[in-house]
C-alpha cells in the first residue's frame, strides 16, 4: 500500500480571506449608498408635490375669491391686482395677482384674473400659476 500524499499548498478553507472581506464591504458599502440616495430623492420629491400642492390650493382660494366678489357690482370693483406679497401664515410663499380686462369684455363686465404663486427650494424660485375669467352679475 502507498502511503498518502501530504499536499503542502493545501489550502485552509475555514473563513474568509482579506480580500473577500474587503470585496463584500465594497458591494455592501455601495448598495447601502444606491438606497440613501433614493431614499433621499424619493422625500425631496414628496416635499416637492406637497409644495406645489399647496402652491395651488392657494392660487385656488384667490381665485375663489374673486368669483365670490364678482356677484355684487361693489365687490367687483374691488377686484385689482395685487403686488407679490408673502401668502398670510404660509411665509415660504409669495403671491401675485394680476388683474387684466379682456377684449371682449367691452362694458367692464369682466375680468381675467392671473394669480401667480412662488417659493423657493435650493437656492431656485419654483413658481405656479392659475387662470380665469369673472363676469360680474347683473
Amino acid at each position: 500500500m502507498r502511503a498518502p500524499i501530504k499536499d503542502s499548498k493545501r489550502k485552509n478553507d475555514e473563513g474568509f480571506t482579506l480580500l473577500e472581506l474587503m470585496l463584500a464591504i465594497v458591494i455592501f458599502g455601495g448598495g447601502l449608498f444606491a438606497l440613501v440616495e433614493a431614499l433621499s430623492h424619493g422625500i425631496f420629491a414628496n416635499a416637492e408635490s406637497e409644495n406645489t400642492a399647496q402652491a395651488i390650493a392657494l392660487a385656488q382660494e384667490t381665485l375663489e375669491d374673486c368669483r365670490v366678489r364678482s356677484r355684487s357690482a361693489a365687490d367687483f370693483a374691488n377686484i385689482v391686482s395685487v403686488a407679490t406679497a408673502t401668502v398670510s401664515g404660509f411665509p415660504y410663499f409669495t403671491r401675485n395677482i394680476q388683474i387684466s380686462t379682456p377684449a371682449w369684455a367691452t362694458n367692464g363686465m369682466g375680468k381675467r384674473v392671473d394669480v401667480i404663486v412662488a417659493w423657493e427650494v435650493k437656492g431656485s424660485t419654483l413658481t405656479t400659476s392659475l387662470s380665469t375669467f369673472v363676469t360680474r352679475s347683473q
